[in-house]
């Protein structure tokens, strides 16, 4: 006969187990989730005030600094979601733009970036939401993640997140998933949807619908609205350049589309910008609308050349320098 005892403890050893898995479970699934808290000290202020003077002025060198105060005043107050979007760029324009450092010094550990971007765009997306800005990037930094990883599972469900952040910001997402799937192959189903995306953005922003061949420059004036949900569609003072950089962009991705005909126009709108004389990178667009034919295969990554504004050392500076 078998011991009783026995099979009573086997049976009280697996209901403990099951009690402190089950606790386990209970104990991680109703902790109390983070609350945004955002308020103004002296600290928070002087960080942002760094971060965009010197991203206003294209200061790649000062990435190290603005990161440290940056994090210093979220360690301050690690529940204001505001601070975590500002960490969560800065990782981002640290890695989008690293063609400009040189090749010799460019370490692997470049793509850590990738890493810290996306962790502090989650913990802004846990504390908003239903922010817009959190949410479409949040879903780039997934997709760049599952490429740097080849994770399949995160590519994916960053690509799904970039169509529920449309949704819940067309005027802002339509571009920021454009951009982020303009490196796609030219001739993928992504891809064309990629500059479908670019069409929508501008349509969603004069609110009617736009001849996909020859767009009308004067129906543009209409983007001039930059309030509200519409302030995306035009320049201002956090990206004061951000129709002429939406622009050539846009020309990149139908260049590398073979479409130079309809390329040219969009190219040439740009010019159509108030603030296209003290931008920049106007000698950059200049530069495009001389060479478009011959940049299809570079763009297309067949031959060297050229660089798509998207894989440049201008990734983001393109809208925001001023």
């Amino acid at each position: 006969m078998k011991n009783p005892y026995r099979f009573n403890l086997l049976l009280l050893l697996c209901a403990l187990a099951v009690f402190i898995g089950g606790c386990s479970f209970f104990a991680v699934t109703f902790a109390p989730k983070k609350k945004a808290v955002q308020k103004d000290f002296g600290l928070k202020t002087h960080a942002v005030n760094y971060f965009w003077q010197h991203f206003h002025s294209g200061n790649y060198d000062s990435i190290p600094e603005m990161l440290n105060l940056l994090t210093a005043a979220y360690l301050k107050n690690p529940n204001d979601p505001e601070i975590a979007r500002y960490i969560g760029f800065t990782h981002l324009w640290a890695l989008a733009e690293s063609e400009r450092i040189p090749e010799s010094e460019v370490k692997a550990t470049i793509t850590d970036h990738a890493v810290m971007a996306r962790k502090y765009f989650e913990e802004a997306h846990e504390l908003e939401p239903k922010n817009g800005i959190a949410t479409g990037f949040l879903a780039s930094c997934l997709m760049a993640e599952g490429t740097i990883h080849n994770s399949q599972k995160e590519i994916r469900k960053g690509y799904f997140m970039l169509n529920k952040a449309i949704r819940q910001w067309p005027e802002f997402n339509y571009f920021t998933a454009g951009y982020n799937l303009s490196g796609m192959n030219y001739d993928s189903k992504i891809f064309n949807k990629a500059v479908e995306y670019q069409w929508k953005n501008i349509e969603i922003c004069i609110g009617e619908k736009l001849d996909r061949t020859n767009p009308d420059i004067f129906k543009l004036k209409k983007m001039f609205d930059t309030t509200g949900r519409k302030s995306p569609c035009w320049n201002g003072y956090k990206a004061p350049h951000n129709f002429e950089g939406f622009m050539m962009n846009m020309g990149d991705m139908l260049v590398k589309k073979g479409d130079v005909k309809t390329a040219l126009v969009i190219y040439n709108n740009t010019k159509f910008s108030t603030t296209y004389n003290s931008w920049p990178f106007k000698h950059l667009l200049e530069e495009r609308i001389a060479d478009a034919e011959q940049n299809i295969p570079s763009f297309r990554g067949e031959t060297e050349g050229t660089a798509m504004m998207f894989q440049s050392a201008i990734t983001c500076v393109s809208c925001h320098q001023q």
